[in-house]
């Protein structure tokens, strides 16, 4: 999970991993941190793809509200004669910016 709550700093926490299991958090551990703040709807949430971010996090017990605004559907609106709406795209035909590799950020990813 990766989150952010002000202007150049995000976080990143290791849930699952292929790497190496020392370096990921305990799930429910983060679940019991996170699910208050996810949960709450006077948290807003901004974020890129929101609907498949908040159906992965359902099916691991998260519940999410508050959503306030997806990048992937204003992408959508701005822009329907695209076909190609992710973020690196998105990126690059609205901001003229690219967006740096995970490996680049999170090194054991």
């Amino acid at each position: 999970i990766s989150f952010s709550w002000e202007k150049d700093t995000a976080y990143y926490l290791p849930l699952k991993s292929n790497q190496d299991t020392a370096k990921v958090l305990d799930s429910d551990e983060v679940k019991q941190l996170l699910n208050p703040i996810l949960s709450n709807p006077e948290v807003k949430k901004i974020g890129v793809n929101l609907k498949y971010d908040i159906e992965i996090l359902n099916q691991h017990g998260y519940q999410v509200e508050g959503v306030d605004f997806d990048g992937m559907l204003a992408s959508y609106i701005l822009t329907p004669d695209i076909r190609q709406h992710g973020l690196k795209k998105m990126a690059k035909n609205h901001f003229i910016k690219s967006v740096l590799e995970c490996s680049k950020i999170v090194p054991a990813f």
